[in-house]
């Protein structure tokens, strides 16, 4: 019975540790005004940012674009709404983007775009390409989370809401970037450590230095050759030491001598 009790309950808690983790809700959203007017008129778009951060948490980055329905709207002009001046913001034409040092837990407006109605059947809008990081409640970065886009729509008073075609939404063109953000897309390469390919250098013919020419010497013509100096007549010859003289004669005496014994000796 034991064993089946402790059988049981290793079962239980392997069960345990494969059971799919619950992911919290993403604690923002993001939506768009339903502005209403008639043909002719300039009206006024709010994108807005609904937030409900707890503890450390908050907005830290945002990317979106705005589609719109180029048959029925014309776009005039964007602005920064109050909101936007938290954030690190840039807009460049109908896209969108801005960075917060700390995280934002406010809500409100971000911007303000313009669009004058052109059809009385109004036109669609459509906040695309979401994608966020924030800070949860504990401080955790949140990463790059993608949002589903957000409908609305400029009316025309007295006629029916246009519905959003997907097909219609165009995917290029000058009011479009080209950034969707996508989790299958090929990663951005990273920076590593290994040197960069060097493309070599073409081969150069190596010369060698011309040799050295020593010019001859400048002979100025005008200049006067200097005359020979004589040769002096040569000299009487080195000058003995008196103790020379004094061997020499010493020498010679008894040279003599030598000379007169041996002649002595031959006469007897």
């Amino acid at each position: 019975m034991k064993k089946l009790i402790v059988f049981t309950l290793i079962c239980l808690l392997t069960l345990g540790l494969y059971a799919p983790a619950s992911h919290a809700a993403v604690p923002l959203s993001f939506s768009l005004s339903q502005p209403s007017g008639a043909v002719g008129d300039t009206v006024e778009v709010e994108i807005r940012v609904n937030a409900s951060f707890t503890g450390k948490g908050g907005l830290i980055s945002y990317w979106f674009r705005l589609d719109y329905d180029t048959n029925a709207l014309q776009f005039v002009s964007s602005a920064n709404g109050a909101l936007a001046a938290d954030f690190l913001s840039m807009s460049n034409n109908l896209l969108f983007t801005g960075v917060h040092t700390t995280g934002s837990k406010k809500s409100g407006v971000l911007y303000l775009v313009y669009f004058k109605i052109l059809k009385e059947t109004g036109g669609y809008l459509l906040l695309n390409g979401i994608d966020v990081s924030y800070l949860d409640e504990n401080g955790q970065d949140s990463g790059t989370v993608y949002l589903d886009p957000v409908h609305g729509a400029v009316t025309v008073a007295g006629k029916p809401a246009p519905t959003v075609n997907p097909s219609a939404i165009p995917t290029q063109g000058p009011n479009v970037p080209t950034r969707t953000p996508n989790p299958n897309a090929t990663p951005v390469p990273q920076i590593t450590d290994e040197p960069l390919p060097v493309t070599p250098e073409p081969d150069v013919p190596q010369t060698e230095p011309p040799e050295e020419v020593t010019p001859p010497p400048i002979i100025d013509s005008e200049a006067t050759p200097e005359p020979d100096e004589p040769d002096e007549p040569p000299g009487p010859g080195p000058m003995l030491e008196p103790w020379q003289w004094i061997a020499i004669g010493g020498t010679v005496v008894l040279a003599g001598a030598v000379l007169t014994i041996l002649f002595s000796k031959k006469r007897r």
